[in-house]
């Protein structure tokens, strides 16, 4: 930006860092501003900027942003998989659910989409819909396929606390061999309904400076947190 403050690309990229790393929202928003005014066919900066607005729970704004997104970049699974992340933040289920399966339309192995359908149909209690979407996304990612046996098996033998405490347990493993972000743990702790450790480990995040301070603003699971008072102080250093 010192050499160039034209270049719309400098400007997103530092958006990324401001709302990503530093939590600074309301600078970021000036920088995504400044991108599209400088370059308003610029696809990237649309969708982060949409992004950030539906972590705010601007939502009505970010899906604005992320619509002109996919207008500029038509084939872009990762901007129509923030849609249905957007809604999804928004509580409007159904219709993330069908934006999902547009994705899946044009890649049918599309990870991500399946991690949307699964949360959303937590969120409507349909535990085996949400069950099966995991299992899905599993198989498309690295996890072993008799493992996503087991958990198959697991669930229809005990049921949704029980499914999620083995990849609680997997987890613990992996957790000893690389790192696991903990917003990852946060939600399967809600999932469990034991509210005290997901607070615990969300407070731990921050110190972290890990990504699960971005979803305190909007992230539905994280509801059952938003009365206490321990969460309304993360709230506000999380800038929102």
């Amino acid at each position: 930006m010192q050499l160039d403050e034209t270049l719309a690309e400098a400007h997103t990229s530092l958006t990324f860092i401001l709302y990503k790393s530093a939590w600074n929202w309301r600078e970021a928003e000036i920088h995504f501003r400044r991108s599209i005014e400088t370059n308003p066919n610029y696809a990237l900066a649309h969708h982060w900027f949409g992004e950030s607005l539906g972590l705010m729970g601007r939502f009505d704004e970010g899906l604005a942003e992320l619509k002109e997104a996919e207008r500029l970049d038509p084939l872009s699974l990762a901007i129509k998989n923030d849609i249905g992340m957007l809604l999804y933040r928004a509580r409007r289920y159904d219709e993330a659910i069908e934006q999902a399966r547009k994705t899946l339309e044009l890649e049918p192995n599309f990870r991500n989409a399946y991690d949307t359908i699964m949360r959303c149909y937590q969120q409507k209690g349909m535990y085996g819909e949400a069950v099966e979407a995991d299992l899905k996304s599993l198989s498309l990612s690295n996890y072993p396929a008799e493992k996503v046996e087991e958990l198959k098996n697991i669930f229809a033998a005990s049921g949704w606390p029980a499914y999620w405490r083995k990849q609680l347990e997997t987890q613990k493993r992996q957790n000893e061999i690389e790192y696991v972000p903990s917003y990852q743990a946060i939600e399967i702790y809600l999932r469990l309904g034991e509210k005290e450790t997901a607070l615990r480990l969300l407070e731990k995040s921050y110190d972290e400076r890990c990504a699960a301070p971005l979803y305190v603003g909007a992230e539905p699971p994280l509801d059952a947190l938003r009365n206490d008072s321990r969460f309304q102080y993360l709230l506000r250093r999380s800038g929102l």
